[in-house]
């Protein structure tokens, strides 16, 4: 009887083990299935793996501090590798070189792996030197730059810029920015008209410290404009360098040459090259952007050739025998130096390395003059040409005049006939009916005579 309840137990206990795991099996199933599975919609891969709604970010890169930020919300994948903040402010990334830049914007990414860092949506990105508005930006501090693509729109160097494209480099702290419009005044020079610097779209403008540097550019300041292939910018010293096909345009004067210097806190100017004037007329003072005519170089034989007949009138003929005519028409200038004082008071040139000067008074009345150097005083209404030996001070108008002299100091004010030169040599053409006043032909010695007067370019 033992023998066979032994039996029936272990077939017993084979039917409930068996029967026990068909249950475990049924039970695992029933536990595991989803009831509202059909009503649930597929899960989206690209949903973040972590979401948190916080206000205070912080991301490290070993026990460095990296990036701060107060934010609305912080979404992650699975790896954590990407952070996506929402509504950022106040954020502040500390570069490895030691640099900082603030940034805001409704949208951040951050890659911890890489530490990059990019911005969309009303961002700003801002340092001691810029603080500007841009659609977006990243950093790759790998690489070590900060890039945005414009309209860029904000302050630099506490003055107004707008630019298509910016690039800073922490490294080294250099600015880059691509189609420039600044206008500004450096923070020693209050009460100075503010200096504007425009550039062509496609020209990259860079900032390093002090120091600026321009393609294509156009700057002004309310007393002086220059244009040039490139220019340099010094904020300290308030100097301004223009080289390459450079247009200066003044109050009294507009000039082309090589080479431009506007030194600001002295009102000087220094052109340089191949320096082509337009000195205006006394009527016509202001800064106008206008063509410079160049001024072919003549040499005094060539004047004949072209001279027309002395048939005119003595009334039209006067202008060209006075000094007092240099102010009241344009005159064309040539020269290889010129240094001109602007400020209101102090207006001087001094033109050097052989200038030569043609001024039109009409259709068919015009002088060409030569000399060593030249000084104006604009204050006074006196200007004084100097010569040497082998290059004297020469004057030849379309009357048959011919002037030559060692120098001559001459007044350019309305109604004032006064002149003086040294070493004269003149050829006077009188015409029929003219009385001279002396005998024409040659002379010499200094001092004036009536012959002479307006000597100097008339």
């Amino acid at each position: 009887m033992s023998r066979y309840r032994r039996l029936l137990g272990a077939v017993g206990a084979v039917l409930l083990g068996f029967g026990a795991w068909q249950g475990y099996l049924v039970g695992k199933k029933a536990l595991g299935a989803d009831p509202m599975a059909e009503f649930r919609a597929e899960a989206d891969p690209d949903a973040p793996a972590v979401e948190m709604r916080v206000n205070q970010w912080q991301a490290h890169d070993g026990d460095r501090l990296v990036a701060t930020a107060k934010v609305a919300k912080i979404s992650s994948d699975a790896s954590r590798d990407t952070v996506t903040l929402s509504r950022v402010r106040d954020g502040v990334y500390r570069t490895k070189e030691g640099r900082a830049f603030g940034f805001d914007a409704q949208s951040v990414v951050y890659y911890s792996e890489q530490g990059a860092l990019t911005g969309s949506g009303g961002a700003r990105v801002h340092t001691a030197d810029f603080d500007v508005n841009t659609p977006t930006f990243r950093f790759e501090p790998k690489e070590s730059w900060l890039r945005s693509d414009g309209p860029i729109r904000g302050t630099l160097l506490k003055g107004s810029v707008k630019a298509s494209r910016l690039a800073y480099f922490p490294q080294d702290g250099t600015l880059r920015l691509t189609g420039l419009l600044w206008q500004g005044q450096p923070p020693q020079q209050k009460g100075r008209t503010n200096w504007r610097f425009t550039t062509s779209p496609e020209s990259v403008t860079t900032i390093k410290g002090p120091v600026s540097k321009f393609t294509k550019v156009t700057a002004t300041d309310g007393e002086v404009t220059v244009k040039a292939d490139t220019a340099e910018y010094n904020r300290e010293t308030d100097v301004l360098l223009a080289t390459g096909n450079v247009t200066y345009y003044g109050k009294e004067l507009n000039a082309t040459a090589r080479k431009a210097t506007v030194f600001r806190k002295e009102r000087r100017v220094l052109l340089q090259g191949t320096v082509d004037l337009l000195v205006k007329p006394r009527a016509k003072r202001g800064i106008e952007v206008v063509e410079v005519p160049p001024v072919t170089p003549l040499v005094p034989e060539n004047l004949s050739a072209g001279r027309p007949r002395p048939e005119q009138a003595p009334e039209k003929a006067n202008p060209l025998r006075e000094s007092q005519s240099l102010r009241e028409y344009p005159m064309a200038i040539t020269a290889e130096t010129v240094e001109y004082w602007y400020s209101e008071g102090s207006r001087r040139a001094v033109l050097s390395g052989a200038p030569q000067a043609r001024q039109s008074l009409g259709p068919d009345a015009w002088r060409v003059i030569w000399a060593n150097k030249a000084q104006y005083d604009l204050e006074a209404e006196r200007i004084k040409l100097t010569g040497t030996p082998d290059r004297k001070v020469r004057m030849v108008n379309s009357l048959g005049d011919d002037y030559v002299a060692t120098w001559v100091d001459a007044s350019t004010k309305e109604g004032d006939d006064d002149l003086s030169a040294a070493g004269v040599e003149a050829t006077i053409v009188i015409e029929d009916g003219e009385v001279p006043a002396e005998s024409s032909g040659s002379t010499g010695g200094g001092g004036s005579s009536p012959s002479l007067r307006g000597r100097v370019g008339g």
